[in-house]
């Protein structure tokens, strides 16, 4: 590791490994003096993806790829490819795991043997009809195909689907003996490098339909929770799953402690949640400027989705993360109805939050709305203001109002939103040189919110009140 990934800074201390070390590696290959990249050391890497830091795994694996043949010795026998087969199998073993360190070590070795074998051609998959997902045929190509590599993605999507079909007559039997994210964050990655490195990917058709079908895929996998639940309208919680898990399974439900399966069953659903988000957010990075503005309506729906209903931190950052790449790319878009979908989100976000009678408890500190609102307001490029401005004006409007009589308290205020959402754009690091001007406004709001009677506005105007004095 210290040959091939030195980065000397520009003034090289003494026992820093040159820059050069790696070029001379490879000329003395190629001199047949030293075969410092043979199989012993290929042997030794394969070993290291197995390791349990996720750092040494990826260090491992750009050396592997980046400085060994694909496979060793190409010009080899059979027996060369039935090791490659052999590995790949493994891999597909671990995506299929229980626990989730073997679920990424299984997706990264898959995602080696496609990104250096399946894509460039040299070599072309096949699975047995047999249950396991592990049963495959590999063998040399010995052409470029691009069927070949999509159908590998296809064959891992067919796993996914084949998964979901069962899960949604929840049964705690299912989700325990075949989860499934392991094979998502597989997919993922392998689609990461099919759009960065397949050539001429912008003019396929085919490939345009399979990011159009993982994207149903991922929105499905997100239904999980509300088919687990019967949860239409909101995301469950943690306790909303547990207590489901306990009247499916006969138990009685209230006790404040949870069994290992439950804790188990709970992993399976929220990293399946995770893993499809994070597809999501790799579709929506990487995708063609040419498909954005035909499957961009169709991310955006799926990320509000996540964003404004779910109650999982995790979760919910990581979501915001990728939806802010995305509505960067949107607002810079050369369409003019691709630049208008943040604009769309906002006025719905708008809408929803003064629309009593629509609104339901998501969680305190209105759950992932606020981020929502930061999120696509950050986006919005340097020179412009519109969003901003717009949005200030009708946050500051709603939660001035006088708040509703008899209430219940499964019912969140349109002020309290109004207020949580303020809170997190003044806090945001991005949009504080913009929002000086609303400063003063926000604090009169907040002084006037410590009379209010209802708890969740003086709570709200409070915490407002203190991020505004930053």
């Amino acid at each position: 590791m210290e040959t091939f990934l030195a980065s000397p800074p520009a003034q090289r201390r003494k026992g820093k490994v040159p820059e050069s070390t790696a070029k001379l590696v490879s000329l003395a290959l190629a001199a047949g003096m030293w075969d410092f990249c043979g199989d012993p050391a290929a042997r030794v890497l394969d070993v290291v993806l197995l390791d349990s830091v996720a750092e040494i795994r990826e260090d491992a694996a750009y050396i592997r790829e980046q400085y060994f043949s694909w496979p060793p010795h190409a010009g080899a026998a059979v027996d060369v490819w039935y090791g490659m087969q052999q590995w790949l199998s493994k891999g597909l073993q671990l995506c299929c795991s229980s626990r989730s360190q073997d679920c990424e070590i299984g997706a990264l070795i898959c995602k080696m043997i496609y990104r250096k074998c399946i894509i460039p051609g040299k070599a072309v998959i096949s699975w047995s009809n047999g249950q396991s997902l592990g049963d495959v045929s590999l063998y040399s190509a010995g052409c470029e195909t691009l069927n070949s590599s999509i159908d590998f993605i296809l064959m891992l999507k067919q796993a996914v689907d084949k998964h979901l079909k069962t899960t949604t007559a929840f049964s705690k039997d299912v989700a325990p003996h075949t989860p499934v994210y392991g094979i998502i964050l597989a997919i993922q990655r392998c689609v990461s490098c099919l759009l960065l490195d397949l050539p001429n990917v912008k003019t396929n058709d085919e490939l345009k339909t399979l990011i159009a079908s993982l994207l149903e895929l991922s929105a499905k996998a997100i239904r999980l929770n509300s088919l687990v639940t019967e949860q239409e309208e909101v995301n469950p919680s943690l306790a909303d799953i547990s207590e489901a898990m306990e009247r499916r399974g006969g138990q009685s439900v209230g006790s404040i402690t949870i069994t290992a399966e439950q804790h188990y069953l709970m992993a399976c659903y929220w990293l399946t949640i995770k893993e499809s988000m994070t597809l999501i957010g790799v579709i929506a990075k990487q995708v063609p400027n040419q498909w954005l503005s035909s499957i961009a309506v169709q991310i955006a729906d799926q990320l509000v989705v996540i964003i404004t209903r779910c109650r999982h931190r995790g979760i919910l950052e990581a979501t915001t993360l990728a939806a802010s790449q995305f509505f960067q790319r949107l607002l810079l878009s050369d369409c003019e109805v691709t630049r208008l979908i943040p604009n769309n989100i906002l006025e719905k976000v708008f809408v929803g939050i003064n629309d009593l009678s629509a609104m339901a408890s998501i969680t305190r500190r209105s759950a992932g709305l606020p981020l929502l609102v930061v999120t696509i307001l950050a986006a919005e490029p340097r020179h412009r203001k519109d969003l901003l401005k717009d949005a200030m004006s009708r946050l500051l409007s709603t939660a001035s109002r006088r708040e509703a009589d008899a209430l219940g308290e499964n019912v969140d205020l349109p002020q309290v939103h109004a207020l949580n959402s303020l809170r997190a754009i003044f806090r945001d690091a991005t949009l504080s040189p913009k929002t000086l001007q609303y400063v003063d406004k926000a604090v009169m709001l907040s002084i006037d919110g410590f009379s209010s009677p209802a708890w969740t506005i003086r709570n709200s105007a409070t915490q407002l009140f203190v991020q505004s004095h930053r």
